[in-house]
């Protein structure tokens, strides 16, 4: 797998939840092709707790999901004030999820020599 650790982790917690949030075939390929992934990081490095750290992704990314569910669904089409305090929230959840995957970066060793997010915006 060519992903860094941060992105198979992302990825792999975005996968499960559009699995279960929406569960076709494209998801349900995609889980697995993370879970090669993450099986691989449970080898390598048995010592951590990599459950515990899929997790706290998935709690993050869950926490965007539903923020922004009802912007997908065009349900808040009407209340602009609603929209924008979702967006301000999925911002600052986005900033956490970065800064999640530049921990573990930083943690593994991966970090060294690599473009880490600073920052990151939803758009």
């Amino acid at each position: 797998m060519r992903k860094s650790i941060a992105e198979v982790l992302d990825g792999y917690s975005i996968a499960l939840l559009k699995q279960k949030n929406i569960g076709t075939p494209e998801t349900e390929s995609s889980v697995k092709w993370y879970e090669e992934g993450f099986k691989e990081l449970e080898i390598n490095y048995p010592h951590i707790q990599w459950g515990v750290v899929l997790k706290t992704f998935l709690d993050i990314n869950s926490s965007i999901w539903l923020l922004e569910a009802d912007v997908r669904k065009g349900a808040l089409d009407q209340n602009i004030e609603e929209v924008g305090r979702r967006a301000i929230l999925i911002r600052e959840f986005n900033r956490i999820r970065v800064g999640l995957g530049n921990s573990v970066l930083a943690m593994m060793g991966e970090a060294v020599g690599m473009n880490i997010k600073k920052d990151h915006a939803s758009g």
